[in-house]
């Protein structure tokens, strides 16, 4: 079989575009976290379930995006299902809409577009795109009002001029199937063992509570730390760590495999999340410890620094890696569904979680979740790093 050059795609102009639009995106996933205290600060006030459906309204839609992603991915190729995202996110009005946009084929076409060697870099890069948006949202928030913050958001620009279209290069590795062959072929352990794995990736990143924090972190500073402490100062302090680890995961995941990766970041955000459910446990039956701040703020600190290192960018490097390629496109759809889906749970139920069980018992149920899914990873999730894609299909196909 011949071997796709990839001279011409593993400079980093292959990975401008699709890192640009998910700056965008996480942007948008930003938002709510400056929206919510600022309505709930004016006469239009809000409950806790209206704030749970407008953090999570745009999740769905993005996870039905996933899905029909997968299957024009499949049609018009990488390249152009990126442009037509771009024109549907350029029309759409709304968060729903914008969400049902947000599929984004960037990690597959990426991950198709590098060598080996540097693709864990440049994937997690997608990563880092997400936490650079949400930074700037949250830091634009906190001095203007949420109107110009919003205004400011989708002022943000999408540029493509940098993807290549590469689908004559690998069209002679591809057959056009009809619908009972793509059925069998997704029936096959090649597609089926790496989608398990995927998806319960995702699922205990999701469950881990990250966007809990990143939707809420006003609110849930504002629990953690009481009012001794300035929690949009706090918010700006733990953006800036997700995105200084966002930078050292791209560096991590060139030197390091995926496997210790993850095992090391799950253990970090067990502890993490162990801790602070422990020290808000405290505070109910020992005020007089609530004047140490700096613990459940370093707990916060090393949480979002630990579960960000590894839980968040391995998940997509790596649905860009383990499918086939005949059925990548599909492949990367539906475990991003299973993302969305597992994002929309999260964030819809966080407000009645910590107003039923407290941000000690929220922050041990992520916790739990966090382990669990840490133990499940170590002994079922495979080692991509530096590994040619055909060789991981292979792998794949062999084990029993």
């Amino acid at each position: 079989m011949k071997i796709l050059d990839h001279t011409r795609f593993s400079t980093p102009e292959t990975t401008f575009g699709p890192i640009l639009i998910t700056t965008s995106l996480g942007m948008t996933e930003g938002f709510s976290a400056i929206l919510l205290p600022q309505l709930n600060a004016t006469s239009l006030h809000i409950d806790e379930e209206m704030s749970s459906w407008i953090a999570s309204m745009a999740a769905l839609p993005m996870a039905l995006g996933c899905i029909l992603g997968g299957i024009l991915m499949e049609k018009i190729g990488r390249k152009g299902y990126t442009y037509a995202y771009l024109c549907a996110l350029c029309v759409w009005d709304g968060w729903i809409l914008c969400g049902a946009s947000g599929a984004s084929d960037g990690g597959v076409y990426m991950s198709e577009t590098s060598e080996p060697k540097y693709r864990g870099f440049l994937l997690a890069a997608i990563s880092f795109a997400i936490a650079l948006g949400l930074f700037l949202s949250h830091l634009i928030g906190t001095f203007i009002s949420w109107q110009n913050t919003a205004l400011a958001c989708c002022s943000f620009p999408h540029h493509l001029h940098h993807l290549h279209d590469f689908r004559s290069r690998i069209a002679h590795m591809k057959k056009r199937k009809n619908f009972l062959e793509i059925i069998k072929d997704l029936q096959k352990p090649e597609f089926t063992k790496p989608l398990v794995i995927i998806v319960i990736f995702f699922i205990t990143c999701q469950w881990a509570g990250l966007n809990a924090i990143t939707f809420y972190s006003v609110s849930i500073i504002q629990l953690t730390l009481g009012g001794t402490f300035d929690e949009y100062l706090a918010m700006l302090i733990i953006d800036t760590i997700r995105v200084f680890m966002s930078i050292f995961a791209c560096i991590l995941l060139k030197k390091l495999g995926r496997r210790p990766l993850a095992i090391i970041s799950g253990t970090g955000t067990f502890v993490s999340l162990f801790i602070l459910s422990s020290f808000t446990f405290a505070v109910k039956f020992y005020p007089g410890i609530s004047a140490y701040t700096f613990v459940p703020l370093i707990s916060l600190i090393t949480y979002v620094a630990f579960i960000t290192v590894g839980f968040v960018p391995l998940p997509w490097t790596m649905m860009g890696e383990v499918f086939p390629l005949a059925n990548r496109g599909m492949g990367s759809g539906i475990s991003a569904l299973s993302a969305y889906v597992a994002f929309f749970s999260v964030v819809k139920t966080t407000p009645s979680m910590f107003g039923r069980f407290g941000p000690e018992g929220s922050f041990f149920i992520y916790g739990m979740l966090a382990l669990v899914g840490t133990i499940i990873l170590i002994l079922f999730l495979p080692e991509t790093k530096d590994k040619p894609l055909y060789q991981i299909e292979d792998n794949f196909k062999r084990k029993k």
